[in-house]
């Protein structure tokens, strides 16, 4: 399945916009197996706003769930013999630590985040959080690195989870805004035009000849 990414001022863009602005996050997909599994959905970009990341799960129709356990993890986070996920999180992080919430009724959870969770993609860091749902036995997409834009007033992402009783796949290339496109026809008309004016000079000079 696709991940939708959504800007700061709400419009639709890509991983690459998020990754370039925010560094080279990681998402380990959910481990093989049947059954309910929760897949990384929609990333939302949060700028000039609280030192808090929000986690919203949903069911496959939209819907928030209430009730679910999420998995907030940094290297020295407290250890859980029960974080999960099932298959285990990525290679360079420390397995069974975690803090743990629960969403609400609207189906989120925010993680209050302190001055270790800033970080500077410009030095290829990557923010030092992860986020999973919890449970030894649950099948769930992994994210590593979130956290803060040092410098910045907190800016950071926000992680939406679906909820499918199947798994619906891997993404495909994700979506392509409509400006971008529009904006690449124009460079490739530009290029076009160029091309034509540079045929038609040489076709001049050769005439002279």
């Amino acid at each position: 399945m696709d991940i939708k990414v959504f800007d700061w001022q709400g419009n639709q863009r890509d991983l690459a916009y998020l990754q370039g602005k925010y560094g080279q996050f990681i998402i380990k997909p959910a481990a093989d197996s049947d059954g309910t599994v929760y897949k990384i959905s929609t990333l939302r970009e949060k700028v000039d706003t609280a030192a808090t990341l929000v986690v919203r799960v949903v069911n496959s129709d939209g819907a928030a769930l209430d009730g679910v356990q999420m998995a907030w993890y940094w290297p020295d986070a407290p250890e859980d013999p029960d974080a999960g996920p099932l298959g285990g999180v990525l290679p360079q992080m420390r397995p069974n630590r975690c803090v743990s919430g629960w969403t609400n009724p609207n189906g989120d959870v925010g993680f209050g985040m302190g001055a270790g969770a800033y970080y500077f993609p410009q030095q290829a860091q990557i923010g030092p959080h992860a986020a999973w749902i919890h449970g030894a036995t649950t099948r769930a997409d992994v994210i590593l690195g979130l956290g803060m834009i040092g410098g910045t007033n907190h800016d950071h992402f926000d992680v939406e989870f679906t909820r499918f009783e199947e798994d619906p796949g891997p993404p495909g290339p994700g979506p392509c805004p409509k400006d971008e496109i529009l904006a690449e026809v124009a460079k490739i008309q530009a290029q076009v035009a160029e091309t034509e004016a540079s045929l038609e000079a040489i076709r001049e000079l050769l005439a002279d000849i």
